[in-house]
């Protein structure tokens, strides 16, 4: 009872004291304010929702394969979240993604169809294995994990259907 005594004491008096009872109150709204400054987002980034990316492609590989992945990215089920345009020059593409037109640049090289088939076989004249280009904008972190994730997944289904094709 006495312990009950004593704390109800020392609540009225912290009570009446009002400036404790301001900083009691405010203390934890300050820091929390520059915590949010510190750690979080100052709204000064410029912000692009994940919707609409601008994306520029360039195909030039001239083989089949080449085209199914074009096709297969542009019937993606992500594939609402690019608005793709289709530029039939590198360096142009480039430009575009420096100026700010375009957020990722999806390059596929010349032999990329003839080094995706020639996987696991040995290859008449030395084919290259198949690599693709995907160049983003330095900003934009979360675009280039996105479309390096969707470009990524519709290799490794590609490379799979044509491993089960040669077997």
């Amino acid at each position: 009872m006495k312990a009950w005594t004593i704390a109800w004491k020392d609540t009225v008096i912290r009570l009446r004291d009002r400036n404790a009872f301001v900083l009691v109150l405010l203390a934890p709204l300050v820091i929390t304010a520059i915590m949010g400054v510190a750690l979080g987002d100052s709204g000064g980034a410029e912000r692009i929702p994940l919707k609409d990316i601008p994306l520029v492609l360039v195909n030039d590989d001239g083989g089949e394969l080449g085209r199914q992945f074009i096709s297969r990215l542009n019937s993606h089920p992500s594939a609402g979240l690019f608005k793709v345009t289709t530029l039939p020059d590198l360096a142009a593409a480039k430009k575009a993604l420096g100026d700010g037109a375009a957020q990722a640049v999806l390059h596929v090289p010349e032999g990329f169809s003839s080094g995706l088939q020639s996987v696991g076989v040995d290859a008449p004249g030395g084919a290259s294995p198949a690599r693709v280009e995907l160049y983003t904008r330095e900003t934009r972190s979360e675009v280039a994990r996105l479309v390096g994730g969707v470009v990524e997944q519709l290799l490794v289904n590609l490379n799979r259907n044509v491993v089960a094709g040669a077997v």
